[in-house]
This record gives structure tokens, sequence and C-alpha cells, in this order.
């Protein structure tokens, strides 16, 4: 899901390699405050829970966002 990569990445988080594979609902927590969940087959969404941050992704398209706070 290359869509998924390049939206991460360009908001600042670098996802890990097997983030495509992993199973439904399974966090995986990266950075300390970091986070990815696959929400179902084509969904995902990531953010950070210390700043509130959060994008989710369906099929590849940004669909929402959540700006959090600036620390």
């Amino acid at each position: 899901m290359e869509g998924l990569r390049e939206i991460a990445w360009s908001n600042g988080y670098t996802l890990p390699d097997n983030v495509e594979n992993q199973t439904m609902a399974k966090y995986r927590w990266f950075d300390k405050s970091k986070y990815i969940v696959r929400v179902d087959w084509n969904s995902f969404v990531f953010g950070d829970k210390r700043t509130g941050e959060r994008y989710k992704v369906v099929n590849g398209e940004l669909v929402e966002k959540e700006q959090g706070i600036k620390i």
C-alpha cells in the first residue's frame, strides 16, 4: 500500500517495514508515542498519542486528519 507510506512520510512518520502484513487491530508502537493500527483490510490509523495527532488512510488515500496539539 504505497499511498499509506507516502502519506505517513509527508507527515513525519516512518512506518515499520511489515505494516501491510500485520494482523487487524494490532498496535505497533515505535518512537515511544507513535502508533499504527490496522482497522480492516484496507484501512489504517496512525498518529502520536502524546500530541493527539491522528491520520486515517483508506485504500491508500487520506480520509481523516486531526492535528492534535503542538509540543
